[in-house]
């Protein structure tokens, strides 16, 4: 029996009778090619990302150096959002939240996340995901058009609505989907339509999407199928997946400057100090007569992938395709060179705990 405490909480326990967690399946190690000038800008950063894909129902953790790389492949039904916050990982998936925990602890370098938690939202199409300063777990509910927390004893807690939602309703009818997190808490949102009708975003889609601020003001309007926001000082970055490029917006709204465009839809954008990420789609079939209107404006992809650049001057420095993935749901920088999510059997949970304990 092996027991290990966690160096930051110093509370924070496993248990196990067999360290299954140790034996990574070979199988779901991918080589990935890419060119050099990629993988030094992830290497650079000193973390890995965590790609997610709900139309394929997987996630992978794309790792290397500056000679290449490979991704941990998973599998997760119907994975959106994820956050971390020091060794948890948080997952929106298909009817829930998924919450790992890093059995490496922070500050070794890498990470093994293990499943800690599951918290049942219903069939809510759970979007983006983010902690705030309190450690409240904050996520988009899609279905619902709301930002809402995880709470005991009940699936969701609504905490904000846009202002044209008159009510509560589980119609999808703005499709809000993006949640920029600024200051420790919520900061701003993207939807595709700016309507509370049910399905009603369908009427001004692809190119009715807006960016509002939490304190309900539209900022901006007219965006084709808008994902990704991610709050600074001076404003947000977004991408515009239907025009396929990378854009900024002043936070008075007045300004609009567009960073770089792409030949295909962009969705998926994780920050760091030095070079950003995001990633390229290809245009989902099932998109009907909105992805004939997407492949005639941005194009289309053979597979996904993902695009190391240079933020300042606005010019991509590198790439690496991802042939087992078509379409990218989200991008999430992890701060550790390399980690997997490792899944265990049915009969590894007989013999294995996470817990606290009162010191």
């Amino acid at each position: 029996m092996a027991v290990k405490t966690n160096p930051v909480t110093d509370s924070l326990v496993y248990r196990s009778y067999d360290p299954w967690w140790k034996r990574p399946d070979p199988a779901s190690l991918v080589p990935l090619g890419g060119d050099d000038a990629f993988w030094a800008a992830l290497a650079a950063t000193g973390g890995c990302l965590l790609v997610t894909s709900r139309s394929q129902g997987m996630a992978a953790i794309v790792s290397g150096s500056a000679r290449g790389g490979v991704a941990a492949v998973v599998p997760v039904p119907g994975p959106m959002g994820a956050a971390v916050d020091g060794t948890a990982l948080a997952i929106g998936t298909a009817d829930g939240i998924r919450i790992y925990q890093n059995l490496a602890g922070e500050g070794t370098g890498e990470g093994v996340f293990v499943p800690a938690a599951f918290h049942f939202t219903g069939r809510t199409s759970v979007h983006d995901v983010g902690w705030d300063s309190a450690g409240k777990l904050w996520f988009v509910n899609t279905r619902f058009s709301t930002l809402c927390t995880v709470e005991p004893l009940v699936q969701f807690a609504v905490r904000w609505r846009p202002s044209f939602l008159a009510e509560i309703c589980d119609g999808d009818s703005c499709h809000l989907n993006g949640m920029a997190m600024s200051g420790g808490r919520p900061a701003y949102v993207t939807a595709l339509g700016e309507t509370g009708s049910p399905s009603g975003w369908r009427e001004f889609a692809p190119g009715g999407g807006i960016l509002m601020t939490i304190d309900q003001e539209i900022i901006r309007r007219g965006l084709c199928l808008p994902h990704s926001p991610v709050a600074r000082e001076d404003g947000v970055f977004l991408v515009e997946s239907g025009r396929g490029r990378l854009m900024h917006v002043s936070a008075d709204g007045k300004e609009e400057t567009e960073i770089c465009e792409f030949p295909g839809l962009v969705r998926g954008l994780a920050p760091t100090s030095g070079h950003w990420f995001l990633g390229l789609s290809r245009i989902r079939d099932s998109s009907g007569h909105v992805a004939a209107e997407l492949e005639q404006a941005v194009g289309d992809i053979d597979t996904a992938r993902l695009i190391a650049l240079d933020i300042d001057r606005g010019v991509p420095v590198g790439e690496v395709a991802l042939p087992f993935i078509s379409e990218i749901s989200s991008i999430t920088l992890l701060p550790m060179k390399s980690a997997r999510i490792a899944e265990p059997m049915a009969r590894d949970f007989d013999q294995f705990w996470v817990f606290t304990v009162d010191r």
